[in-house]
């Protein structure tokens, strides 16, 4: 029986690595958003913004881990396979994914300050007006600037994610069956972490 290395014990600690990387981000989003609107966080309270962010981490948390998870389910058919290309897979497709996620949270920064609302609201509620919200984005919102800094981002973090990518990977292989489970299960406890959205 073929196991190949997207489960295996140095997938494991790369996805681990992976994991906490992004959260960094996603942390460092949040703080620059909470940087961005501190007229609104009036009056300051230290533990409100410890709230803040601890329930940020535990939604950011969930999102990562359900990312990892979809994919992971996605890649066991690919991953029975010799000579399959399952790692490389899991590298591009997380890379876009995650990426798509710290778009979000940058543009969301923005989306706030013009409509006074979280773009999870607009999720579920701006959708009944979206031509008329999509409009007022596209004349008024600094598509430049977010543009610019998403890059930045995305690019930073391809790089990094390429280096830990590079690394777990040159390890001994060590693969065995029952990394099948403890893989996918280790994102599963994480994303059962969020209980709602965030402050």
């Amino acid at each position: 029986f073929y196991i190949c290395q997207m489960f295996s014990k140095k997938a494991w600690l790369y996805l681990i690595k992976l994991y906490g990387f992004s959260l960094l981000v996603l942390f460092l989003l949040r703080i620059f958003f909470l940087i961005f609107h501190r007229e609104y966080i009036h009056p300051f309270f230290l533990s409100d913004l410890l709230e803040c962010i601890a329930i940020g981490f535990i939604f950011d948390s969930g999102v990562i881990s359900c990312v990892f998870f979809l994919l992971l389910l996605v890649l066991i058919p690919f991953s029975i396979k010799k000579n399959s290309h399952a790692t490389k897979i899991f590298f591009i497709t997380s890379t876009i994914l995650l990426s798509l996620v710290f778009f979000i949270n940058l543009a969301d920064v923005f989306y706030y300050e013009m409509f006074g609302l979280r773009m999870n609201v607009f999720a579920t509620e701006g959708v009944h007006d979206s031509g008329k919200i999509f409009y007022t984005i596209w004349n008024t919102y600094p598509i430049i600037r977010i543009s610019i800094a998403c890059s930045i981002i995305v690019f930073l973090f391809w790089r990094v994610h390429r280096f830990i990518f590079r690394r777990s990977f040159l390890a001994e292989n060590t693969n065995r069956w029952q990394w099948y489970l403890i893989t996918p299960l280790t994102y599963v406890a994480l994303s059962i972490l969020y209980y709602g959205p965030p402050m």
